[in-house]
């Protein structure tokens, strides 16, 4: 007597049965388009390790952000959405090891460019205060009027100043005068700039170049005292200091003077 056997006609099959299939036939499967694409934008964001002056502030922060950090942040998301699209796929697409791979390699570039950057950036920070201090202490002897230490420490890092000492001491008094009586009323200093400049130009020679302006205000105008170091090792050394008076900046009408030299 004839018996009903289970038909096998059915287009459709369990996902089990489907998987079985790829697995026996592999050419039913193919390779998954995001992973190659996520290997290829980890691949490109090696880009983000580069030196490029294109960087974004981060509040509260002295850090800026690199611009090219977002390659491989970007690649992070492609490679997971790619190993879960392969996984789901019931093996109909294949790449797990490229995805992977992608993966990989983008928290590497993340966690390595931003290191990198970091490092960098604090290293500059951390010169630029130097700097910001080593100005400050050779301002004092200008205010302080001791003109034979800031003359020492000239000659000390540059030996051709033993020729200039007439100049400078006349130079001194003009800006003493200035300070003390020309001026007229005192209304607070800033600092009013600064900058660094690696070696490169003839003026700079094999030196990285600093240069710090402190504005002096008064009554009658203000005052910029320009200190120009070079970088010997991990020390600022002062090479130059000038005054550049007649700068056009006048206190408010409401503004108040100040005990002299004070901020």
């Amino acid at each position: 007597m004839p018996t009903d056997q289970p038909s096998h006609t059915s287009s459709s099959q369990p996902p089990a049965e489907a998987y079985l299939d790829r697995m026996v036939e592999p050419e039913y499967a193919s390779i998954s388009s995001g992973a190659i694409g996520a290997l290829v934008l980890a691949g490109v964001a090696v880009l983000a390790f580069l030196p490029l002056p294109a960087y974004l502030p981060l509040p509260f922060t002295v850090f800026r952000f690199p611009i090219l950090l977002v390659l491989p942040l970007v690649a992070i998301p492609f490679a997971l959405a790619a190993m879960r699209s392969i996984r789901k796929s019931e093996g109909t697409r294949v790449g797990l090891g490229l995805a992977q791979a992608a993966l990989i390699l983008a928290v590497v570039e993340t966690l390595g460019a931003a290191a990198l950057h970091g490092t960098q950036q604090y290293h500059e920070y951390a010169l630029q205060e130097s700097l910001v201090r080593e100005a400050e202490t050779h301002l004092q002897c200008v205010l302080g009027d001791r003109p034979d230490d800031l003359f020492t420490e000239l000659v000390a890092n540059d030996p051709e100043w033993t020729k200039h000492e007439q100049g400078y001491r006349r130079l001194w008094r003009n800006v003493q005068a200035y300070l003390h009586q020309t001026g007229g009323d005192y209304f607070g200093r800033r600092l009013q700039q600064t900058r660094i400049r690696a070696p490169g130009s003839a003026e700079q020679g094999q030196f990285t170049m600093g240069v710090a302006i402190h504005r002096l205000r008064f009554r009658e105008g203000a005052m910029d005292l320009v200190f120009r170091f070079h970088l010997v090792g991990r020390q600022w050394k002062l090479v130059d200091v000038s005054p550049t008076g007649g700068v056009m900046e006048f206190p408010d009408d409401n503004e108040k003077p100040k005990k002299r030299f004070e901020e």
